[in-house]
């Protein structure tokens, strides 16, 4: 596969889980605090269950953003995906039009034996042409 695909897939898949670590870490931190918080709330007045109350209202925010920016990157990663697939449809066109030109234009005939060394004028000027075979293989 070439360069450009494999980046383009690595940096599709660094970016999910990039947002799917954060979206564990976030609701883990929320989860923590909002814990702490209630143990602390019972023995407190009414101003600090209230900034208590704000402070969890807070996260809730956060959070709700947070969901946000997971949608934006999913939708990135679609984004991504899709034309990762369009680009290996493409490789893979190219790849069957190279190897009809080369069908077509640069037959290769196989050798019974490893004694069969009797070529034709025709194939002994077809040898030094079958090189864009051994290129072909290595694409």
């Amino acid at each position: 596969s070439s360069p450009e695909l494999t980046s383009i897939s690595t940096y599709s898949k660094h970016i999910w889980l990039q947002a799917e670590m954060m979206n564990m870490k976030f609701a883990f931190a929320v989860f923590l605090m909002v814990a702490f918080i209630n143990t602390e709330v019972e023995g407190k007045s009414k101003a600090d269950k209230k900034a208590a109350g704000e402070e969890i209202e807070r996260l809730v925010a956060i959070g709700q953003r947070n969901d946000v920016e997971m949608g934006r990157i999913s939708k990135q990663k679609d984004s991504l995906d899709s034309q990762l697939q369009r680009m290996n449809a493409k490789k893979d066109s190219i790849r069957a039009e190279i190897t009809k030109i080369l069908d077509d234009n640069l037959p290769i005939k196989r050798i019974s034996s490893r004694r069969d060394y009797s070529f034709s004028e025709d194939e002994k000027e077809m040898i030094p042409k079958c090189c864009p075979w051994v290129i072909w293989c290595c694409l």
